[in-house]
């Protein structure tokens, strides 16, 4: 396992989650530090392993989430949403290798690469710092024939995730923004349903360790920085990142413009799917950030089957009409067959179709 430098900044790090400090709290969480070395099985010819415990991630109490040495943690611009959950990301290589950084798309990861999201539900949503459930570990890992999705599901001691290829349908319970009691039934996908949003052209290929998605700051102990660069500073990539080209994400919910926020929100949520190559690609309709063409990401564009998941309107983006545009209409929905995104999500992302509805309201109407 290649070893993570000891830097200032590692340490720091490590300190400041201790501490409650570090990354940004929220569904994008990565609150971990550099913990002692305890060494990574990531010898692709004996994984996946049956238990979570057996790759030697994390230092002690597993539920804690503190990486050992060589186990990096990471965040992301905008987060995919789902049902409430907040998700922790670290990435392992193998001994003495790097990544090759690419500005616009797809990095080249080393065989024996592990990219580890752990999705968990704070007991009470209005404390996201408290107390939590771990739910899911789901572990990409890179082998001599491309990707693979390992899905884990953690006990009720929260002290071992077991492989679990057929998903499961676990309840969570949790109390609500409103501090209303909630309980609701939540989708572990199963292993071949990972590859449903990570396979583009007949490829499984990772999605939020992209440079338009890591291209941020990072706070270590009240201080700001480019986590590209510290990420380097770890000995994640070959070479410093040339940033010069990438076309950054936003946090969907901070404060650039409304459409940057609504272009981020769609790419991190239905762009894997809605692009060239992807599950959705035959639509037409592409949601990457960096499409500029306004009908191709929706405006004014008619879907390409109608039907239930048309609602009977006529454009997937009617401007300056949310409530006549097929976009928000999908997203808000809970009903097979027109709830988008498909899968795992059982819960509308309520922010994220107001965020959508007041882009398409801020719009000039009116198609030709």
């Amino acid at each position: 396992m290649r070893r993570c430098r000891q830097s200032t900044s590692a340490l720091a790090l490590a300190a400041a989650v201790a501490s409650g400090c570090g990354f940004p709290v929220g569904e994008d969480v990565a609150d971990a530090g550099v913990a002692a070395d305890a060494g990574v099985a990531t010898d692709a010819g004996v994984i996946p392993n049956e238990t979570l415990a057996a790759y030697g991630f994390f230092a002690g109490d597993m539920a804690r989430l503190e990486p050992v040495a060589g186990v990096v943690p990471y965040t992301v611009a905008a987060s995919l949403w789902q049902d409430h959950a907040h998700k922790s990301r670290f990435i392992a290589l193998p001994e003495g290798r790097a990544v090759d950084f690419d500005a616009v798309d797809d990095f080249e990861f080393p065989v024996g690469t592990i990219l580890i999201k752990t999705f968990w539900f704070p007991v009470d949503l209005r404390a996201p710092d408290g107390e939590r459930r771990l739910i899911e570990t789901r572990l990409l890992i890179l082998g001599e024939e491309g990707w693979s999705g390992v899905p884990y599901v953690w006990n009720e001691a929260q002290d071992e995730a077991v492989r679990t290829p057929a998903g499961d349908d676990p309840t969570v319970h949790y109390v609500d923004a409103d501090g209303k009691a909630r309980k609701e039934r939540y989708i572990v996908p199963n292993s071949g349903q990972c590859a449903i949003c990570h396979m583009r052209d007949d490829v499984v290929r990772p999605l939020g360790f992209v440079a338009r998605q890591l291209h941020r700051d990072i706070a270590i102990d009240g201080e700001s920085f480019p986590q590209l660069a510290w990420l380097a500073g770890q000995g994640v990539f070959a070479t410093p990142p040339d940033t010069a080209g990438v076309a950054a994400l936003v946090d969907p919910f901070g404060d650039a413009s409304l459409e940057t926020r609504a272009r981020s929100y769609l790419d991190a949520n239905c762009g894997h799917c809605h692009r060239s190559g992807g599950a959705a690609g035959v639509s037409g309709l592409t949601l990457l950030a960096a499409e500029t063409d306004p009908e191709k990401y929706g405006v004014c564009k008619e879907p390409v089957a109608a039907g239930l998941g048309s609602g009977g309107f006529d454009h997937d983006i009617e401007p300056g009409d949310p409530d006549a545009s097929i976009m928000p209409f999908r997203m808000a929905s809970t009903q097979p067959g027109i709830k988008m995104p498909e899968l795992p999500q059982l819960v509308p992302d309520a922010a994220g179709v107001a965020l959508i509805r007041d882009w398409i309201a801020a719009m000039p109407p009116g198609c030709e």
